[in-house]
C-alpha cells in the first residue's frame, strides 16, 4: 500500500529464496496484492529502489 508521499518505485521480496519484483508508481495512491508461496515456513526479505534505482532500504 502507497500513498502519494511514495518515493518507492520498486521492490524486490525475497521468499523462501524465491524473489518477487514489484513495481510501483511514485507519489501515487496504490495497493498491491501480492501472492505469497504456499508453505509453512516463510523466510522474508526485502529491498525498496528509488525512481533512479538507488536502494532506499534493505532487511
Amino acid at each position: 500500500m502507497t500513498n502519494q508521499e511514495n518515493n518507492i518505485a520498486k521492490m524486490e521480496l525475497e521468499v523462501n529464496k524465491q524473489v518477487i519484483v514489484q513495481e510501483f508508481s511514485v507519489n501515487q495512491k496504490l495497493v498491491t496484492w501480492i501472492d505469497l508461496p504456499k508453505d509453512d515456513t516463510l523466510e522474508l526479505k526485502y529491498k525498496y529502489y528509488d525512481e533512479d534505482g538507488n536502494l532506499l532500504s534493505d532487511n
